[in-house]
């Protein structure tokens, strides 16, 4: 697991499929923040940003289909992080065609915790 300082990268250009901004989670339960499908197999990445008002647990995982099944990539696992923000190390998959590649988060305090998250084609 490897923790970035932020960068201020934006995430804008033809290579983006997908990007969410700022979500606020609202509950302790699992939150899906981003999904897509893609119609044909192929490579992306994701990548994700924390910004944390107080203290609190967090889990994030990263997940897909690739010929070999189901993937889950947990970026934190039921880590309390102090208030501040998080780049999160990007992650190279190839995603197979109709099929979902998501992006979801628990925490452990509602209300604390806002997470970006872009989903790049290449």
């Amino acid at each position: 697991m490897a923790y970035f300082p932020p960068s201020g990268n934006s995430a804008s250009g033809s290579d983006v499929v997908l990007s969410v901004a700022e979500t606020a989670i609202t509950s302790t339960s699992n939150t899906t923040i981003l999904t897509y499908t893609p119609t044909a197999t192929a490579n992306f990445t994701l990548s994700a940003y924390l910004e944390l008002s107080a203290s609190t647990g967090v889990t994030m995982a990263f997940s897909w289909n690739d010929s070999g099944g189901g993937r889950t990539v947990s970026q934190l696992n039921s880590i309390t992080l102090p208030a501040g923000a998080y780049c999160l190390a990007p992650v190279p998959i190839t995603a197979k065609g109709g099929t979902a590649v998501s992006v979801t988060v628990t925490v452990s305090v509602a209300n604390q915790v806002k997470v970006s998250s872009t989903l790049r084609k290449g």
